[in-house]
Parts: C-alpha cells; structure tokens; sequence
C-alpha cells in the first residue's frame, strides 16, 4: 500500500494540492520502540516542492527576507541530517550523545504531512497506545496532518480494542479502502504493462489485494522469460497457472490453502475417488473449475514449488512445459477435426464440397494425432460424397506418415471396429520395418526347435498383428504346429512382460478365429490348445 501512497502523492504534490511545507513516510513493519519510530519520521522528512494553502503563504512572507538559498539548504540540513549523525556514530564518547540529539529530533517533524503504513506489522514490543500518543503529539503540537494506512482485520484482538478505544480521541475520519476486484486490477495492472489475460485471471478470482495482483504480475513476467521459446498457447497457460497459484501462495488470510490445491484433482476423478469436500472446500473448488483450473498437473506442481520457495528451478519447469506445450497442441488438433465434423453433424446444407475439404485439410493438418479409427470415418465420408481418388490419396498418405500408429492400433482392442475394406488392407498388409528380412514362421520354427529366443525376435514376434499368426497357423502342418506352440508357450505368456503378452494374445486371437470356421475347428482348438471359443469370441 505503501508504494501506491506515495505515487498518489507525488501526482498531488505535482498539482500543486499539498498545502504543508514537508512530507514524511514511515513503515511500522518491524519498528520495535517509540524512539525507533520517532527517529525513523524524522529520516524521512523531505521538503514539499510545491506547496501551497495559507499557512504556506504565511511561512513564505515570514521568510521573504531571507535569502531562498538560505530556506533550501536549512531544509536539507534538517532532511538529511540523519546522514551527518551517522559518520559520527562510530567515535568514542560521541554515540550517547547522538542518542540524545537524535532523541530531540522529532520535534523538527512540524508542519508535515505525515503517513504511518503497516500499523498491524509493527514490532511486538512497541504498543498501540504509543503509537497513537505520537500521532496526537504531531497532531495537537507539531501542526502535521496524520494519514495512518493499517488492515484492521489483520489485528489482534487485544490490538484492535486498543486501537478502538483511542480512534475516537485521536483520529478525525475513517477512509476504509475495499476495491472491488475490477477496481483493484485497475489499479495494480495498468492496461499498458499487462495484457487482458492476467487481468481476467485475478477478476475472475475476486483478488483484491493490490500487492497481491502485482507480486503475481513479476511472477508471470519472470516465467515468461524462461518460457519465450514456447507455443503462445503455454503462455496462456502458464498465466491461468501463475495466478491460481500466486494467489494462493502470497494471499493466505484470502485464498484456499495450499494443501487444498495440492490434492485438487478433476471432477471425473473426484468421484471416482469418491472423495468429499467440505461446503468452504466445494466453493473454492467450483471457483478454481471456473477459471479453468480443474486439476494440478505436473507444471502446476513445478510453478507451485518455486512459488513457494523463491528459487526458480528451470529444469523441472521447462521439462513440464513441453508435456503442456504438446497436450495443448494435441488437444487444438482435437478441436479443429471436431470443427470439420461440425459440418457433417450440425447441418442438413448440401455441403458436399465444403465438408470434403474441410475433413481433408483437418485430417492431414493434424495427422499427427489420428488414429486409424479417425481415417476410416473420413474415408466413409469422402467416398460417400464420391472422393474416391481423395480416400486412397489419404489412405497412403497415413500409412507413409504414420506406421507407428498402425503397429499400435494392430495391438490394441480397437482393431476389430474398422469396416472400410481399404483401410482393413492397409492395416493389415505388412509394414516394411517389421517385415523386412524377417521371417516369422521360420523365427517360431527355430525357437520351437530350441526352446529359446533374442530380444530381437521377441519385439519383432510383438509387433506381428493377429492376422499374420493366422497366416502362419492356417495350413495346419507340421511346421505351422510348431509355430504354434511357440507362440503360446514358449516364448508367448499371458503373465509375462508386455512383448510375451502381446504374442500370446496375437496368437490366441488367431486361433479363436480358426476355431470360428467351423464346429470341427471349434472342436479342435478347444480339446487340443484348451481355449473356449465361445467365451474369447464374447470378449472380443
């Protein structure tokens, strides 16, 4: 507050609206004495440069004949005669004696206006009643006009019946100070230093503390700094984050604790933990879910110990942004694709044309993160409205571009709900990498014939999808039975690790599907591998 009181000043004082001679601030934070008080009001006493009002006229006539010269240096004198006493204050036989000039100094605090700040920070040991008896001093002999800045919520209750009962004796008119939130954004972030993100932010938590709003500001500006090389989209991010958290951290009278945002999780995950909040706890809750701050994650975490500690580690927090920056870009292609999908689903129009290359562009803008399952509905459409070219075009173009997501989707329990018939092909014809100058029937052969296996034939076995050990089992001969114990028993577990895991399910899924062909094979499978048809088909 104090830092705002003096910028208010110094524009009054410009305007020529102070009509007292001298001026002097002083902080109570951590003053322990009256006569550490005292002598800190008379530190800080410093002339008016435009002063105005009749007692000032008054003091001009009564020095008009003295040289103006003169006037000026005795009012430095007095302003800074702090700095004279203090080279003194090391020369034997001299410090008591400055104690006792010093003692006598406060009565040069005449005609002043005076600010006191921080009254509720003062040291333990120097009381309310002092205080207040040193104003009315300055009031009633020395001619000052006493502005004192204090949170009276911030008092004790023995402190605030002292300071009740002598308000009424001393103090001449309240002024409480409780700016909305809008007003206290105003003033703390001027439109020119800040941009409208961070502003929102505190307005939207309701922050009216001042010091608060700009301490977060130098947090958001020292972030960003480190943070320069990111997506815009982890700024926004890191500003959304940065407030939630600063606020938390340098408002604790106001905001939620920190132990209740360390456990903040989602409200899918909440109910799941069938975690109970209490009704303070809920309404912090759906404040923070407004602001879109729904659970921590890893940056959070990272901002929220720096914020605690004042040491800025960037390795953690630029590590976690890049997790951010690509869930962000993952979640905008999300958003993008659903955007072209829009035109199918949210309108009746006969946009054929528009729709065609909205999924088009959408698609491959944002390949990176399509699944198979997102190719087959685009491909369904376009060859719907015709774009048969267009859906081979994008078809290729997938697998060049993303057989990595093709071996996974191989693996995954998706695999079954593709029904294009030119995607099926494309999923199921051998990838280059995994087929090239390796031979699967012979890898299980040899590990048949041996009982063991490499690293390398179990990856490369892992990456095989249920259709090629189908290839491989179907003719039913001898060689094909030994792959087939291979698979299963050998070097495929279904207690395994992930790659042994995988091959036995491939290769049980292959078999199920042999067994589905007829009642004898059903027959077969089931007396001489001992796998239920019936039930691996129901789970599938």
């Amino acid at each position: 507050m104090g830092g705002a009181w003096n910028r208010y000043f110094d524009a009054a004082e410009k305007k020529g609206h102070i009509g007292l001679p001298r001026y002097s601030y002083v902080s109570l934070f951590g003053i322990e004495s009256l006569s550490e008080l005292r002598n800190s009001l008379f530190d800080s006493v410093r002339p008016c440069t435009n002063p105005t009002g009749a007692w000032v006229r008054k003091y001009a006539r009564a020095t008009s004949r003295l040289r103006p010269r003169f006037v000026d240096q005795l009012d430095s004198l007095l302003t800074n005669f702090n700095r004279v006493i203090l080279h003194a204050a090391g020369i034997p036989k001299v410090t008591a004696f400055i104690g006792d000039v010093r003692s006598t100094m406060i009565k040069y605090v005449t005609d002043a206006v005076v600010c006191i700040d921080d009254l509720e920070r003062r040291g333990e040991k120097l009381a309310i009643r002092d205080v207040m008896g040193l104003v009315s001093q300055l009031k009633e002999d020395r001619r000052c006009k006493i502005a004192i800045i204090l949170n009276a919520d911030a008092l004790n209750s023995d402190d605030r019946k002292g300071f009740d009962h002598y308000f009424e004796k001393v103090i001449d008119a309240r002024l409480p100070f409780d700016p909305s939130p809008a007003k206290a954004v105003e003033i703390a972030l001027p439109e020119a230093e800040v941009d409208g993100q961070l502003s929102d932010c505190c307005r939207q938590l309701g922050i009216k503390n001042i010091r608060v709003i700009r301490k977060i500001r130098a947090s958001c500006v020292r972030l960003r700094t480190i943070l320069e090389s990111f997506d815009p989209r982890v700024h926004e991010n890191a500003i959304r984050t940065v407030s939630v958290l600063g606020w938390i951290v340098y408002d604790r009278d106001s905001a939620p604790s920190v132990d209740f945002i360390r456990s903040k999780v989602s409200p899918v995950e909440r109910r799941l933990l069938e975690k109970e909040l209490s009704p303070e706890e809920e309404k912090w809750d759906q404040l923070l879910n407004s602001c879109n701050f729904t659970y921590m994650d890893e940056f959070d975490r990272a901002v929220l110990d720096w914020l605690l500690s004042g040491h800025l580690d960037a390795e953690p927090i630029l590590q976690t942004a890049s997790k951010v920056g690509n869930r962000l870009e993952q979640q905008y292609a999300n958003e993008l694709f659903e955007q072209a999908w829009s035109l199918y689903h949210d309108s009746f129009d006969d946009n054929a044309q528009e729709l065609g290359a909205a999924m088009l562009n959408a698609f491959i803008g944002t390949i990176k993160y399509r699944t198979p399952n997102d190719l087959s509905g685009v491909v369904r459409v376009l060859k719907v409205i015709g774009w048969e070219d267009e859906a081979a075009s994008l078809i290729r173009e997938y697998r060049d571009r993303r057989p990595d997501a093709i071996k996974e989707f191989r693996r995954s329990v998706f695999a079954q709900s593709i029904n294009d018939s030119d995607v099926l092909s494309m999923l199921r014809d051998p990838l280059e990498p995994v087929a090239e100058g390796f031979d699967a029937a012979a890898t299980l052969s040899a590990i048949a014939k041996s009982s063991g296996y490499s690293n390398d034939s179990l990856t490369r076995l892992a990456e095989l999808p249920s259709d090629e050990y189908y290839r491989i089992f179907r003719p039913a001969t001898d060689e094909a039975q030994a792959c087939i114990r291979a698979a299963l028993r050998i070097i495929g577990s279904p207690t395994g690790q992930a790659g042994q895991q995988q091959i036995y399910q491939s290769a049980r899924a292959a078999l199920v599907r042999i067994g589905r062909e007829s009642l004898l094979n059903k027959d077969r499978i089931e007396r001489i591998y001992g796998i239920d048809i019936d039930a691996d088909s129901a789970a599938q």
